[in-house]
């Protein structure tokens, strides 16, 4: 099974409340290891948003295997609160646990990382990604 690491957008990659401004870090933590891990983009944007999410993307220079957004709310016109959101995240994790061996979640939301972090899935605030992230991590007692 490959191994993924699986990383929000917004207040994550980029600060929408600064004109979208890359958070630096966390955006280079996923071009140094675009070709060892699958790097899936999870937001809760809704769909209709995906043509300037993924041309966001691409002025990032981010390499990603994957981009989810969320069609539900789309669909329902709701709005969603950040507890939803992790749910709607955690969900979607689930699911991408039955084709990867998803080993990181980037996310600044602290109820969707409760939420991985229950399915057994190490996650992260984007400030603490550093390039040392992975190659520090014991898994299963091994380095890697």
């Amino acid at each position: 099974m490959q191994k993924a690491i699986v990383c929000d957008i917004d207040d994550t990659i980029v600060k929408p409340a600064e004109h979208y401004a890359p958070i630096k870090n966390v955006i280079d933590f996923l071009i140094e290891n675009s070709d060892t891990y699958k790097i899936i983009m999870l937001t809760a944007r809704v769909d209709t948003e995906r043509n300037f999410t993924l041309q966001q993307l691409r002025d990032l220079k981010i390499p990603f295997d994957r981009l989810i957004m969320d069609s539900f709310r789309d669909k329902n016109h709701a709005d969603s609160t950040t507890v939803e959101h992790g749910i709607y995240k955690a969900n979607e994790v689930r699911k991408l646990m039955t084709e990867f061996d998803v080993i990181l979640f980037i996310d600044n939301s602290k109820h969707a990382r409760k939420d991985v972090k229950k399915l057994g899935i190490r996650t992260k605030k984007p400030e603490n990604i550093t390039p040392s992230t992975l190659t520090k991590t014991v898994w299963s007692g091994t380095f890697i």
